[in-house]
């Protein structure tokens, strides 16, 4: 039996570096290739198709941290994890991803979809966790927020501690 193959992060150095192994060695029935930027998916097909032409490759990209919705396959459209987090809204909603209701999270999410929709037998996950989340820039956010809590201390206690 032919598998198929969900390769996160397919687009990276790693990445290409295990599809092209998968490709080579074990002939499976098609290859999705997902990763943060349609350019380089894009351009790792066009590699693989040519090299590997008994495999039929497909491709994905966006950020699989993120909800599908916040995630266009048109490059026109695509926004960075930056530019996302500066919406309150969309921050509200991160927060409510990780904190809040997990069936309502899990149906959201890019990863899910994904899977849900292609339906592989294995996902290899090449994606560089530590690089993911610092896309989000922990440092500049728990600084603006221990600011913001100084602040919301200072007017409490302004405001007699009550």
């Amino acid at each position: 039996m032919q598998e198929k193959f969900l390769v996160l992060g397919g687009g990276g150095m790693i990445g290409r570096q295990v599809v092209h192994e998968i490709a080579g060695r074990l002939r499976p029935q098609w290859i999705l290739v997902a990763s943060r930027y349609q350019k380089e998916v894009r351009q790792a097909l066009k590699n693989f198709r040519r090299e590997f032409p008994h495999v039929h490759f497909l491709g994905s990209w966006g950020d699989v941290f993120l909800r599908a919705e916040w995630n266009s396959q048109e490059h026109r459209m695509q926004r960075p994890r930056s530019e996302v987090l500066k919406e309150p809204g969309r921050r509200a909603a991160i927060y409510e991803d990780i904190f809040g209701d997990f069936g309502r999270a899990y149906e959201g999410s890019q990863l899910v979809r994904l899977i849900l929709e292609h339906r592989p037998d294995v996902v290899v996950d090449c994606v560089n966790t530590a690089t993911g989340i610092s896309y989000q820039d922990v440092y500049t956010a728990s600084a603006g927020a221990k600011l913001r809590v100084e602040a919301l201390n200072a007017a409490v206690a302004a405001d007699g501690g009550a």
